[in-house]
């Protein structure tokens, strides 16, 4: 503290800081637009997969892409027997300093298509 005011001047402080402000601004809006721009072209695509897999589906076309096929196993190449392992883990978190909050987390590695197929029950 002790050259604190002698190399800068109020004036010279407060024009950096208005410059320093003025371009964190320019930077929030210029990566606000970015991001805008990002989740509409996103959202766009996502329609369009969607729309597309939808006309695929009632045409009876297969809707996966071609490139997540090259990791999937046909029903002929499961062995019902021998699944692949499914890697999961669960924790149990405590938050708060005197009311504590308890919350289970589960975290799965698998392959996210095996959420979207229905099994229906044997009857």
């Amino acid at each position: 503290m002790d050259g604190l005011g002698v190399s800068h001047s109020d004036a010279d402080i407060n024009g950096i800081m208005r410059v320093h402000i003025r371009e964190k601004e320019d930077c929030e809006v210029r990566f606000s637009e970015e991001l805008k721009h990002l989740k509409a072209s996103q959202k766009r695509e996502y329609q369009e997969w969607i729309t597309k897999a939808y006309n695929d589906l009632s045409k009876g076309v297969d809707v996966l892409p071609a490139n997540t096929k090259s990791g999937l196993l046909s029903p002929s190449e499961v062995n019902e027997s021998n699944p692949p392992p499914r890697m999961e883990e669960s924790f149990t978190v405590h938050l708060g300093a005197q009311m504590k909050v308890m919350h289970n987390l589960r975290l799965i590695c698998c392959n996210v298509f095996d959420f979207c197929h229905h099994e229906s029950s044997p009857e």
